[in-house]
């Protein structure tokens, strides 16, 4: 599987708890895992780094369809950065 996005140290909100400072990995626009480290990514990977902000199920369900659209994950890649 090749990851094509990883958001990382963000508090990730999920059903169960909230992981600090974690990283969700994305492939194929759909989200593969929600960790609590963050793993070696390859140099291909985009990479959004939430410092500490808070990412929200909304937003992870957004990523896929933004991501076809280049005007759109622009704009959630600045909300998650706020």
């Amino acid at each position: 599987m090749n990851i094509d996005c990883a958001i990382i140290h963000g508090n990730v909100i999920t059903p169960s708890r909230i992981i600090e400072q974690g990283c969700v990995l994305i492939a194929d626009g759909k989200i593969v895992d929600v960790l609590d480290t963050i793993p070696r990514l390859g140099e291909t990977v985009d990479i959004i780094d939430a410092k500490g902000n808070y990412v929200p199920p909304a937003s992870l369900i957004c990523i896929r369809m933004a991501q076809a659209v280049p005007i759109l994950w622009t704009a959630i890649r600045r909300l998650i950065l706020q």
